[in-house]
């Protein structure tokens, strides 16, 4: 075995390095505060594994890449483990490389001659930073489209080169396809093996230090901690005393590794692996996305008006650079008598003022009812499309957007806010959750159909609230209109009803609700089929004075028409074509005619409707 050893090392040098590697001394003495270095490259070689195995099933597309990190997260068998790993460990690196600079800044560990170390670790900051910033893109959801739109939008301000540097990240005119290739090839390839050259070069100056440090030790007497020239030429500590790495610093690191490594496994299960947001999508403006955490800093200087339009440029680029010189200067500037002090004052300043800008982003969002509504809107989004992706048997060629393109639940308050709610409201608001641009001027639909929305519809306490008709033209109509008959039947007629009258409009509510055949009521219908027989024979007759307007059975004339009022189909038709001669004919002069005029396509008005009903699964 020794003729084996001394072979390996005449021809590699390998046992001189790992001799070197595991037994070096370590200068000031083996300790806790040693083992962030280490956590990082820990950190980094987690990294490292659960990326390889997420890139085994992840697909960079516009139809694939989301699919696909659904897949992990559900089809593949702990893979919400690994992708949970990955995201929390890349949360937390940023955390441990900022603490080591720290470390090294307070301890005056960036000065001569460990400069080139120092710069080494600034600059692998802002590699880390760009990994992780790639990487919350490559999931191609709403925060990863907003980051490469925002991104792209600040590339495109730089000057001269600003837009070339936009094509160049986007590989077009806006994110799509090749942006993710892009992003891929940077979160995978580029950027990875410039850390891995960073650690090289880190490795290879620790070394030279360490026998600088040692080769003096010697000089000057041979004290603990030396080195001498071992068998083969390797270098092996003296055995005169001292802290080696091994095994005294050793099982400190070891240790701390497998804290952090519960401390990521347990957040891991705690969280049920990391978030996937809904699909990225163009066509959905969504004002609740925000970066990642080590991010809104800078989101938040983004969004100070002094900081408006083209001057974007200071604190996206500017700022950035300006904190990355001083960094790189700092180990020059301690060479000036205060110079150390001043650093230590200008990175506490700094971290300070990330920690306030951070901090204020999160409370002033917490405060924000707008930016509220809008999270909640878009985690409901986020849970639909990922029960549609479980439920279906497996997505279309076309991805999550073409089946969320037909779902009503998704699809059917987009359409209501775009065309309804410039007259309607629902529970309130245009659909989505927001309030109305403009005050309405018909009734609210929340509920329409039901014995609640009728009864209320037909009881002259409520009529002319908000909810229904209020202020509008149909109670205060302009010059030379009169008040609508349904507001005067119902203000007048309604109003002077006898106990008897008002027994007989409930079982007439009832059996006209029953017409709607809702769902959510359809165990009540069943159970009064009886009261539902009285209230339509009731609504024929003259007495409750229906049928002088409206058509019932076949029995009457009139309009609108209450056969099947407000059930799906009748629903559906009356959005088509409010003018029809079934429902307002030549009196219509308020209402579009959505389908007539090909404003919304069948399919469309079917999934208004089925939102609206509630019978959107």
């Amino acid at each position: 075995m020794r003729s084996l050893v001394d072979w390996l090392e005449a021809r590699t040098g390998v046992i001189g390095f790992l001799s070197d590697l595991l037994f070096h001394a370590v200068p000031g003495g083996a300790g806790w505060r040693r083992v962030w270095g280490s956590l990082v490259l820990f950190a980094l070689f987690c990294q490292a594994v659960t990326g390889t195995v997420l890139w085994l099933f992840y697909s960079p597309g516009v139809v694939s890449a989301w699919e696909s990190v659904h897949y992990i997260q559900t089809g593949v068998t702990g893979g919400w483990v690994v992708r949970g790993l990955h995201h929390y460990t890349a949360q937390v690196m940023v955390v441990l490389l900022v603490g080591h600079l720290l470390q090294l800044v307070i301890g005056g560990w960036y000065r001569a001659p460990r400069e080139f170390s120092f710069w080494l670790t600034v600059v692998m900051i802002g590699v880390v930073l760009g990994t992780s910033f790639t990487g919350y893109i490559l999931p191609w959801d709403r925060r990863g489209f907003m980051a490469s739109t925002v991104s792209s939008g600040l590339m495109a301000n730089t000057p001269v080169i600003g837009p070339w540097l936009r094509e160049l990240f986007l590989g077009g005119p806006q994110p799509g396809q090749a942006t993710l290739q892009r992003v891929m090839v940077l979160h995978v390839g580029v950027l990875p093996a410039v850390t891995i050259g960073l650690i090289v070069l880190q490795t290879v100056l620790f070394r030279r230090q360490v026998r600088l440090a040692a080769g003096r030790t010697a000089a000057a007497g041979g004290a603990p901690g030396a080195v001498a020239e071992g068998e083969g030429g390797g270098r092996t500590p003296v055995a005169a005393g001292g802290d080696r790495w091994f095994p005294a610093q050793a099982w400190r690191d070891a240790a701390a590794g497998a804290a952090f490594f519960a401390a990521m496994l347990g957040v891991t299960l705690v969280m049920r692996g990391a978030p996937l947001e809904a699909p990225a999508d163009a066509s959905v403006a969504d004002s609740s996305a925000r970066p990642e955490w080590y991010f809104l800093f800078l989101f938040k200087l983004l969004h100070l008006e002094v900081f408006g339009g083209a001057r974007q440029i200071i604190p996206a680029m500017i700022l950035p650079g300006l904190a990355f010189g001083f960094l790189m200067l700092m180990p020059l500037l301690a060479r000036w008598k205060f110079g150390h002090r001043l650093n230590v004052v200008a990175v506490g300043a700094g971290v300070l003022g990330y920690a306030v800008l951070t901090g204020l982003t999160w409370f002033q969002d917490w405060r924000d009812p707008d930016h509220q509504a809008a999270l909640a809107r878009a985690q409901a989004e986020a849970a639909r499309a990922r029960h549609l992706a479980q439920s279906a048997h497996g997505l279309p060629p076309d991805g999550i957007l073409s089946v969320l393109a037909k779902d009503a639940v998704t699809q059917g308050p987009r359409l209501f806010a775009r065309k309804c709610a410039s007259c309607h409201s629902f529970d309130g608001h245009d659909g989505t959750g927001r309030p109305l641009a403009t005050e309405a001027s018909a009734a609210d639909l929340a509920g329409f159909g039901s014995r609640r929305w009728l009864r209320e519809f037909l009881d002259p306490a409520h009529l002319t609230t908000p909810r229904y008709w209020g202020e509008t033209a149909f109670v205060k109509p302009p010059e030379g209109r009169k008040v609508s008959k349904m507001v005067t039947f119902v203000t007048e007629d309604v109003a002077a009803y006898t106990p008897a009258q008002k027994a007989q409009l409930e079982k007439v509510v009832i059996a006209l609700s029953a017409e709607a055949k809702l769902a959510s009521q359809a165990a009540e219908d069943a159970r009064d089929a009886a009261v539902i027989a009285e209230g339509a024979a009731l609504l024929g007759e003259d007495g409750l004075s229906c049928t002088d307007c409206h058509k019932w059975r076949d029995e009457t004339s009139g309009r609108p028409d209450l056969d099947g009022w407000g059930s799906r189909q009748w629903t559906i038709d009356f959005i088509h074509n409010p003018a029809h001669e079934r429902f307002y004919g030549r009196n219509n002069d308020r209402m579009p005619a959505y389908g007539e005029k090909g404003e919304l396509t069948a399919g469309e008005i079917g999934m208004i409707v089925d939102w609206m009903r509630g019978e959107a699964k």
